[in-house]
């Protein structure tokens, strides 16, 4: 008998156990045995597919304080994760929505975007962002607590989806600052927070959250 032939039998015998297993689900049976991808996570909110999107950050006094560009950091990569995965999205150019939120300070989220006649506002409120771990400047551990709503402009600015994410990076323990330059660190927490973010917006496989470590 090939070795083939002895796979593909034994392959056959392991699915039909775990088919005969009350407790076990043959779909992800299937994935494991032949090597399949993972199913995608699906969008938990699909309101900016094939709208014309305004995204505007704010960074509270706290997360400013360690990291003053958080903002700005975090909304070019959303931006560019939202680019490449939402289906028929666009984007108003954030260099225009910063000089015009300037020059009207005051100004709410959803008349920004009327002005620039979006049909939808993505509103990411940073509550808390810091790269150390806590009572500790030997270790790093990223850390964020994002608010994120979207408005629908249509609809008068109805605010018609939000959630909060309170994000660890990396989660199973923290990295001694003698492994890896303060710069390095930081800028993998901003990539892996705005990934988490824009993940929210489109299906995305469990495994690419890691990609980055």
């Amino acid at each position: 008998m090939s070795g083939q032939l002895r796979r593909v039998r034994w392959l056959i015998a392991a699915l039909l156990i775990c088919l005969l297993n009350s407790g076990c689900n043959p779909f992800v049976a299937l994935y494991f045995l032949f090597l399949l991808p993972r199913p995608k996570v699906p969008a938990a909110c699909k309101a900016l597919e094939g709208q014309k999107v305004l995204l505007f950050t704010y960074a509270s006094p706290t997360a400013r304080f360690e990291s003053p560009s958080v903002a700005q950091e975090l909304t070019r990569r959303v931006v560019r994760h939202l680019k490449r995965n939402v289906d028929d999205i666009e984007l108003v150019d954030l260099r225009l929505v910063e000089d015009y939120i300037d020059s009207h300070p005051d100004c709410e989220v959803t008349k920004v975007a009327e002005h620039f006649e979006a049909t939808r506002a993505l509103y990411i409120e940073i509550n808390d962002f810091s790269l150390y771990e806590r009572e500790s400047t030997q270790l790093y551990r990223g850390r964020a607590q994002i608010h994120l709503k979207v408005y629908d402009i249509e609809k008068d600015g109805e605010l018609v989806w939000e959630d909060c994410l309170d994000l660890v990076y990396p989660g199973v323990r923290p990295v001694p600052v003698s492994d890896v330059s303060y710069t390095a660190f930081r800028l993998k927490v901003y990539e892996y927070v705005a990934r988490r973010i824009a993940t929210r917006f489109f299906a995305y496989r469990p495994h690419e959250d890691f990609t980055i470590n």
